[in-house]
């Protein structure tokens, strides 16, 4: 009945018993002295053998038959290469037969089961197949299984996680105890989910391949994270966990220099100034460049420089619908976020009267700055919204910030090294699966170009934030839909200090040890998992399911507020616009499933063609390997950042592709070499890499697909920001890119959309925004944020204000309630292109800046 797996470990004896009646399959695990039970719906319309007689006509569900065999290796499964590296299992399954090799499985829709999970854990029905109308007429006027043990009297080598898009930062070596007991992630693993079949691109069917599918609604998908089990063993309120995670990521006392996390993604989850946010091409590879350039308008550029419209895009042509015509404009500058000034880390602030400043030695940057006057660094890349970021698979543009969070960097199993304290003062490994936000959430917070002064370490943070009353120096509404029931008398901050809030949320194992853990206490210590798992919450609370597309994809008929234009259907051109993104924009070949994005973590399954490493046809022809997800489409030469290509600070790939090429399998993945788009031979399936001889790859300068959803807010476009507007982008797309790289996805090719297409793709686009999003509505209300914007002066000269840095420029973005703008008689937020015709940041005003920069020199 089953045959062993070819392995490095010894094998595990497992057992699994199959039970059913008419409408579902049950599977029962019987494993290291644990009972694992799932549940899996019947689906009758399956052409799969049973797996006994007993089933009569039925069939079994494929996310049963997929677990069974990407579990166990029986027989008649098909191959899965390589084996997983933490589940050694041989299992005796109770069943009469199996069904037989070579079998077609259809993949389960990513709500059909618990692994991926439906609307509460509970079985849904399939995706809705959306008819969208042929003719439209133009509108009139239009856990890891296994915790790794820190060697006894090794030293802990943090590597510093950047923010989005920066180079990693040297990590500090930290002499550690021995030991470690195991406190292990033991959930069922990835979500099990299914793309949506594309066809060729161009709307037609490809062999057996269904025509494509308009994804279905936001709101049908479960949200991603850590099984309840393993999160439990370290939040005790969920609730608390979220409170303490909104503060955190509004509160400035966060960063050395006033920057809070909200300081970057305060517009729908992204940044949308303009001065000051420019950044040269640091990234590129091998040798950077720190040198900024002049802009197609005309002007300077370099630090504190305005952008204007006539700026965008970074690469342009004489004919912008012909990639082959004369380039008339090019620069390699990045438009990110500013973020701290450079500094040295000596010490934290402990009391409210130090203000929100660390004592840091300061200097101007030798790239940051405006005739020898230091200037805040801007990041590397471009920022991302943080909005639904819950749902990607892996974070930041390149995917370092790895699916499981070992509770102390982004790094995931990467960091042998990683580990907490229990209150016993026993190092513990931690390992979350689907925590990728988290992994997140620890860079920025220590980055020395976005919030920290250079060597300042998480517990360096706890020791500052722990005493502090939550966010003492800002407002709070008083309808605040998290935080208004903490909130201080005063109207400024919460009416608990940090420290009462993790106790609040997190169990005391964690934080009420006593005696000294490495120099801090233990709550100090542990903070990086107080920290990353809280941010967590309260961002995966982030969701925008509400869009016009998603009551069109839902079905919905019922009338909406009017006033906010929302309407109860799609108007005729974003129906329009839908097929071109379904069909000859090729759009849905990356941007695909509910969530708009091949990166998500419901379309990551293994057991399909979609899975994390990928084989197809790339650009020029020639077949190559690549990471699912992360394309390289020709915004930049290669050479000006190589994203997923690239490695980590213990020199391991980030790419899962180079980790399987290579045989270094430093994150838990399966590959299945015979699902690929363009597989081996049949005999070969069952290969390694080694095996089948120099397999090319296709990873340099790729990177993450980004969601899709309210995309008219979070401009600028693009890993590097060069583009300000969604008719840039298409545009881009329908001359087939920029630069025709050697690793070029195939998909970026010249389209031949007409003007109307285009305009159509773009209304569609627009019908994918939340208007809770732009309202500002609950759960995107927020407290009050003093946001920097530039610096006193120009990109010719500035002025000081200590030190020989510039005196900051900022603006308020005031408190709003869980009613949004309107209560407060506001606008709603516009996009990036409006704030930039403007010739500044729409809806807020300018106010004075508080003197931040008081740290010794």
């Amino acid at each position: 009945m089953t045959h062993p797996r070819s392995t490095q470990s010894p094998a595990t004896r497992s057992s699994v018993s199959v039970t059913h009646d008419s409408s579902r399959i049950l599977l029962v695990q019987h494993s290291r002295g644990e009972t694992i039970e799932r549940t899996f719906a019947l689906e009758p319309s399956i052409p799969l053998k049973p797996l006994s007689s007993g089933l009569n006509s039925s069939r079994i569900a494929p996310a049963a038959i997929l677990f069974l065999c990407g579990t166990y290796f029986l027989e008649g499964c098909g191959p899965v290469d390589p084996p997983s590296l933490d589940d050694q299992t041989v299992a005796t399954v109770e069943i009469s037969d199996t069904f037989p090799a070579g079998t077609p499985i259809e993949v389960p829709d990513p709500t059909d089961s618990p692994a991926s999970g439906g609307k509460d854990g509970e079985n849904n029905p399939p995706d809705p197949v959306i008819d969208i109308p042929q003719n439209i007429e133009p509108d009139e006027g239009e856990g890891l299984d296994e915790g790794e043990e820190p060697k006894e009297g090794e030293g802990t080598d943090e590597g510093e996680e950047p923010n989005e898009g920066e180079e990693p930062n040297e990590g500090e070596g930290t002499d550690e105890g021995e030991g470690t007991n195991e406190e292990e992630e033991t959930g069922d693993g990835e979500s099990e989910g299914a793309g949506n079949s594309s066809g060729n691109g161009n709307g037609e069917v490809v062999g057996n391949e269904p025509p494509p599918k308009a994804p279905p609604a936001l709101g049908a998908v479960k949200v991603p994270g850590p099984s309840s089990e393993n999160l439990d063993k370290y939040i005790v309120d969920q609730k608390a966990a979220i409170v303490l995670g909104k503060a955190l990521f509004w509160d400035m006392a966060t960063g050395s220099d006033g920057q809070a996390c909200a300081s970057c993604h305060f517009h729908a989850g992204a940044d949308n100034r303009i001065t000051n946010q420019l950044s040269p091409g640091i990234l590129r590879h091998p040798v950077p460049d720190f040198t900024f350039q002049a802009t197609a308008s005309g002007g300077m550029g370099g630090p504190n420089y305005q952008l204007v419209t006539e700026d965008f895009p970074f690469h342009q042509f004489e004919d912008p619908s012909d990639r082959h015509s004369k380039v008339v404009f090019s620069s390699n500058d990045i438009v990110s976020s500013q973020g701290t000034f450079a500094g040295e880390f000596i010490g934290v602030s402990t009391t409210e009267e130090d203000g929100f400043v660390d004592d840091c030695s300061r200097s101007p940057d030798a790239v940051f700055h405006v005739g020898g006057i230091g200037t805040r660094r801007v990041e590397v890349r471009n920022t991302p919204t943080v909005i639904n970021a819950v749902f990607n698979f892996r974070n930041f543009w390149d995917g370092r910030a790895n699916n499981i969070f070992n509770g102390v960097d982004a790094f995931g199993r990467r960091n042998k090294s990683a580990f907490i304290y229990n209150a016993k003062g026993e190092p513990v490994t931690v390992r979350l699966r689907n925590s990728s936000l988290a992994s997140q959430a620890v860079a920025p917070i220590l980055s020395d170009a976005e919030m920290s002064c250079a060597t300042r370490s998480l517990a360096d943070v706890g020791r500052k934030l722990i005493r502090r009353r939550s966010l003492a120096g800002q407002e709070v509404h008083p309808q605040d839909s998290v935080l208004a029931a903490e909130r201080h008398a005063s109207g400024l901050g919460l009416n608990k200090t940090y420290g009462e809030l993790i106790k609040m949320a997190f169990h005391d194992e964690w934080w009420a040890g006593e005696g000294d853990f490495d120099g801090y206490t233990q709550m100090e210590v542990n903070f990086s998992l107080f920290w990353g798992l809280a941010l967590q919450m309260y961002q995966a609370t982030l969701i925008s399911d509400e869009s016009a597309y998603d009551r069109f994809a839902a079905g919905h008929t019922e009338a909406f507020e009017v006033e906010k234009g929302d309407t109860h259907h799609l108007t005729s051109a974003e129906l329009r616009g839908l097929k071109v993104f379904m069909n000859e924009g090729r759009c849905i070949n990356c941007h695909n499933g509910p969530e708009f994005s091949g990166s998500a973590s419901d379309l990551q399954s293994e057991h399909k063609e979609g899975g994390l490493v990928e084989r197809m046809k790339m650009g020029d022809e020639t077949i190559a390997l690549y990471d699912n997800s992360f394309y390289n489409i020709g915004v930049t030469p290669t050479s000006e950042d190589i994203g997923v290509g690239s490695v980590d600070p213990f020199g391991n790939p980030l790419s899962f592709t180079q980790q399987w090429v290579t045989g270094n399998l430093v994150d838990p993945f399966q590959v299945k070499p015979c699902t690929f788009e363009e597989p081996f031979d049949a005999e070969l399936c069952n290969k390694v890499p080694a095996d089948l001889g120099k397999e090319r790859t296709a990873v340099k300068g790729a990177f993450k697909t980004p969601i899709l959803r309210n995309i008219e807010l979070t401009g600028p476009y693009m890993h590097n920001g060069s583009m300000s507007t969604l008719e840039q982008v298409v545009e881009f797309y329908n001359r087939g890119g920029n630069f025709h790289n050697h690793e070029l996805d195939a998909d970026i090719r010249t389209l031949d959309l007409t003007d109307g297409q285009q305009a159509d793709l773009v209304a569609f686009m627009k019908s994918l925004t939340d208007n809770r999003v732009k309202y500002e509505e609950a759960p995107f209300d927020h407290p009050q944020l003093l946001v920097f914007y530039g610096h006193n002066g120009d990109n010719k000269a500035v002025v000081a204000q200590g030190y020989n840095l510039a005196s900051d420029d900022c603006f308020e973005i005031p408190a709003v309630g869980r009613l949004g703008r309107k209560a407060e008689n506001l606008p709603p937020i516009k996009s990036f292109i409006d704030g930039l015709g403007e010739g500044g940041v729409p809806s807020h005003d300018l106010t004075d800046s508080p003197q931040l920069i008081t740290s010794a020199q």
